[in-house]
């Protein structure tokens, strides 16, 4: 999931003893992570349904993605929302500057440029924030940069001061061809939940051997 888990203030990584999943069959990815801070780590899960596969290797830590044509999603996790426990609170440029920082996911070969909300709601029943934003990324193979839609789903979960988001984007070129489709199915399957209470130890699973990190 690349730059979204922000190791630096807060606590974003997987349990100990949980790895991301995805059925082949019906494409649902569940994946248990820890959020909050190093002392009251809170256990949550996320799920949501793709399309594209699991993406494997050293920048990914939740991301499902078609690797011909880019288009995917992934979670994210931002900063403190310092006690705000409500979506509708947060004005969208929290989310926004999160997910478009230096490092972040979007941001391989330099920051997104002509960055615009296209539309912005709150789902007050599910407290949830949606918003549909255009930018421009550079690519490396043209060292141009490429017109992008993304759409951005984000919940603060029951008890925690961290949002959780999924992400999912593709080409303005293939948003037209009908990426959009999958990416708003994918977004509205999104949902994230405290985990049950288990005997397992509260505890992050040490990532030094596995194909994800904590940031790119």
């Amino acid at each position: 999931m690349n730059p979204c888990f922000n190791q630096f203030a807060e606590l974003h990584y997987f349990r100990d003893g949980s790895i991301p999943s995805r059925d082949e069959t019906s494409g649902a990815v569940l994946a248990e992570i820890l959020i909050g801070n190093r002392e009251q780590p809170v256990p949550v899960l996320a799920s949501f349904i793709s399309p594209w596969p699991l993406a494997t290797g050293s920048v990914f830590d939740v991301e499902c993605r078609n690797p011909k044509t880019g288009d995917g999603a992934f979670l994210a996790i931002t900063e403190s929302t310092n006690g705000k426990s409500n979506v509708k609170d947060l004005p969208d440029s929290f989310f926004l500057d999160d997910l478009f920082q230096p490092y972040g996911r979007f941001s391989f070969y330099g920051p997104p440029t002509d960055i615009k909300v296209r539309k912005s709601y709150t789902e007050e029943e599910t407290n949830k924030k949606v918003i549909e934003v255009s930018f421009s990324s550079l690519s490396q193979s043209t060292q141009s940069e490429i017109p992008r839609i993304a759409i951005i789903s984000a919940t603060i979960p029951k008890g925690t001061e961290n949002a959780v988001m999924l992400v999912a984007s593709a080409s303005a070129s293939r948003w037209k061809k009908g990426a959009e489709s999958a990416i708003r199915s994918t977004i509205d399957s999104f949902r994230v939940v405290l985990a049950p209470k288990s005997s397992l130890k509260m505890r992050p699973r040490d990532r030094s051997n596995s194909n994800a990190v904590v940031s790119m």
